[in-house]
């Protein structure tokens, strides 16, 4: 995912800020939220009147919290909106039609606030590091003042191809929140991979047509665990991740982590409480090619000419 500062002259501009309001609806009700990063960011972000869209153009990247933040001031931790997955559903209406080869318009979660588990004396508490923004993610600990913590995409995508990836994570004996290495490439389904070259591309005779908008489901299944004898024991363990796209009438779907239930199992716990990150981004050919290089889809990410939306966000439980 994105790094914590794009320009070395801007990381030191961490001042936070509300960069505006947006609607979700969770289980039927619509819930307000608020878009926050370091003010900088505000130059990539707009959400509609209606709080209905959110939208980023030429990149950025935000955090969704239950609280307007202190402006000027410091991102608050606690205020980052802690979203239940296991057990639900996310779904969301995405335009990816000016997001070209080797960029990528991204819905992710992750473990925030992070914690620093490379400094043996590094406080319990959060870290903010150079960002400010607790920022942390299954790559973002490879960077020096970064730190790692699980992370769950639902959407890395640009018009050529789509990826959704939960990426599990090592603890260390410092208790929850520390993590010294994760599983960079993860457990991850790519579009193309998944149903081939007309499944979704920008194209009308492709089964879903990236040059229009299109809705987007990540479901999150259950089961319900036992003891040794058989019985209910009452916990919900992660069985399968299904990502659904519709567009027209048209469907298509794949499967996320196949028949790996063990990969499933061990990020069962990160998903009942991670912090909802939008971000547009980009790189050389060559760098997102792990994303879109099986397309053929060629040249480097204009970002300056990106722009991708994200409306009509829903959280449900899933009805069995």
């Amino acid at each position: 995912m994105l790094r914590s500062c794009v320009l070395a002259v801007l990381c030191a501009e961490t001042a936070a800020d509300t960069l505006g309001a947006f609607n979700i609806s969770v289980d039927g009700a619509p819930m307000r939220f608020y878009a926050v990063s370091q003010a900088w960011q505000g130059r990539f972000f707009n959400a509609s009147a209606d709080g209905a869209s959110v939208s980023l153009t030429a990149g950025g990247r935000f955090y969704v919290a239950s609280e307007r933040m202190p402006t000027p001031g410091a991102l608050v931790p606690g205020s980052y909106w802690q979203a239940p997955l296991l057990g639900r559903e996310l779904s969301y209406t995405v335009n990816l039609a000016a997001v070209g080869c080797s960029c990528n318009a991204a819905l992710y979660f992750v473990s925030m606030p992070g914690h620093n588990a490379s400094d043996p004396a590094a406080a319990d508490a959060p870290d903010p590091t150079n960002g400010g923004d607790f920022y942390c993610g299954a790559n973002a600990g490879k960077s020096p003042g970064n730190n790692y913590c699980p992370e769950m995409d639902i959407l890395e995508a640009n018009r050529y191809a789509m990826q959704v990836t939960p990426h599990e994570c090592n603890g260390t004996n410092r208790g929850e929140g520390f993590y010294d290495m994760c599983d960079w490439r993860g457990c991850f389904a790519n579009s193309y991979l998944a149903g081939g070259a007309r499944a979704m591309c920008p194209h009308a005779n492709c089964t879903i047509d990236t040059t229009r908008p299109f809705r987007h489901a990540v479901a999150f299944e259950t089961t319900t665990t036992t003891t040794t004898s058989g019985s209910a024991a009452g916990d919900e363990e992660l069985s399968a991740i299904r990502s659904i796209l519709t567009q027209d009438g048209r469907r298509f779907e794949f499967p996320v982590c196949g028949q790996n239930a063990t990969y499933l199992k061990l990020m069962t716990p990160n998903l009942r409480a991670m912090v909802l990150t939008f971000s547009l981004w980009g790189v050389s050919n060559k760098g997102m090619s792990w994303l879109d290089g099986m397309t053929g889809c060629t040249g480097d990410c204009e970002l300056s000419a990106s722009a991708t939306s994200w409306r009509d966000i829903e959280l449900n439980t899933i009805v069995s």
